[in-house]
C-alpha cells in the first residue's frame, strides 16, 4: 500500500522524502521517539526511520521481512514482503503467489512458478514471529466423500512430524467470526480425527460426519507424491497423475487428492487462545476489560 506519514517535528526536518523501501505500522513509533529526541524509550517491534529520512541513499541494504495480513472476511493466506518481492502462500490450497516489486510493482506476472520459492520460506515465518515447525514441506490430502463409514490408511514414503486437518474455515471467503459470535458451517472434528504413528510413516485417517476438507502432514523434506500408498478399507487404491502435480485416487465416491507443497500450520485464532487462557472456554475478565478498552465490546451496552 502506497500511504503518506505526516508529521511536524520541533525544528522541521528537510523537504518530504519519498522513501522507496517497505516501511510497516510498526515504525511510527521509534520513529517518532527519535524525532522526539527520548533517551531510553520503550522497546518496539519497529524500526527508527529517520536515519532514511535524512539520508534516502541509505535505501540500499533493506533486507528484514516484513509481515502482510489478510482481510477477516478472505480465505486463509500468508504472506511476507522480502528483497523486493512479495511471497503469498495460501493455507488450505498450497498455492503459492510471487510478484517482483521492484520490477513489477501492479503484480501483473507471478513468477512463483519459475523461480525457487523455498528462499521465502524461513522470511515468511519469521516475519510472522512462527515456531519453526509451524512450516515446511509437506503434503495436502484433500478428501471428498459422501459418507463417513471408511478408513483411510496412509503410508509415507520418509519419516513426517506433525499431521492433522485444516479448520475448513481456512478455504472460506466469508469465514466466520467467532469472536462475533459466528458459527461455523462445518468445524475440523466434522471433516475427520488424523494419527500419525511413532516412525511418522503411517497416518491413519477416521473420517467425521461431513468427510470432505483438506488435511496435512508436515515432513523435513518435500515427499515424493508417487510413492505415497493409499489404503481403503485394507485395500490399496490406484492412484494416477492429476493437474498441478497431484495424484489423486478414488474407491465408490470418495477421492483423495495428494498435492505435494510447502505446509504452513496456522497458529490458534484469537477465539481459541482466549478460550485457552481462561482454561473455561470463554474469555476472563481481563480478557473482556482489555477488550472494552480498546473499544470491541462495550459500545452496546454503554448506549443504553
Amino acid at each position: 500500500v502506497q500511504a503518506i506519514l505526516w508529521f511536524r517535528p520541533t525544528g522541521g526536518l528537510p523537504a518530504p522524502v519519498p522513501l522507496q523501501t517497505p516501511a510497516t505500522l510498526a515504525d511510527i513509533g521509534p520513529t517518532l521517539y527519535a524525532l522526539a529526541g527520548l533517551s531510553d524509550p520503550p522497546p518496539t517491534d519497529g524500526l527508527n526511520l529517520v536515519p532514511w529520512i535524512r539520508e534516502p541513499a541509505t535505501d540500499d541494504g533493506w533486507t528484514r521481512p516484513l509481515p502482510l495480513g489478510y482481510l477477516q472476511y478472505g480465505h486463509d493466506r500468508w504472506s511476507v514482503l522480502w528483497q523486493d518481492h512479495k511471497y503469498i502462500l495460501h493455507t488450505g490450497t498450497g498455492r503459492e503467489e510471487l510478484y517482483d516489486l521492484k520490477n513489477d510493482p501492479g503484480e501483473a506476472t507471478d513468477l512463483s512458478g519459475t523461480t525457487d520459492t523455498s528462499v521465502f520460506i524461513d522470511p515468511l515465518r519469521v516475519a510472522h514471529q512462527l515456531p519453526e515447525q509451524a512450516v515446511g514441506p509437506g503434503l495436502r490430502i484433500r478428501i471428498q466423500a459422501h459418507d463417513p463409514d471408511w478408513t483411510l490408511h496412509i503410508a509415507l514414503p520418509k519419516s513426517c512430524d506433525q499431521a492433522g486437518v485444516f479448520d475448513p474455515e481456512v478455504v472460506v471467503e466469508r469465514r466466520a467470526n467467532l469472536e462475533w459470535g459466528e458459527s461455523p458451517k462445518r468445524r475440523v472434528e466434522d471433516v475427520a480425527r488424523v494419527t500419525l504413528d511413532d516412525t511418522g510413516t503411517q497416518m491413519i485417517v477416521d473420517p467425521g460426519p461431513q468427510p470432505h476438507g483438506v488435511l496435512w502432514v508436515r515432513c523435513e523434506e518435500m515427499p515424493d507424491v508417487e510413492a505415497v500408498t493409499l489404503t481403503l478399507d485394507g485395500d490399496e487404491l490406484v492412484t494416477q497423475a492429476g493437474r498441478n502435480k497431484n495424484w489423486v485416487g478414488r474407491a465408490e465416491g470418495r477421492t483423495f487428492t495428494l498435492t505435494p507443497g510447502w505446509v504452513l500450520i496456522p497458529p490458534p485464532s484469537e477465539h481459541a487462545r482466549m478460550a485457552a487462557s481462561s482454561g473455561e472456554g470463554t474469555p476472563n475478565q481481563t480478557e473482556l476489560d482489555l477488550l472494552k478498552s480498546l473499544g470491541y465490546i462495550g459500545h452496546t451496552e454503554e448506549a443504553h
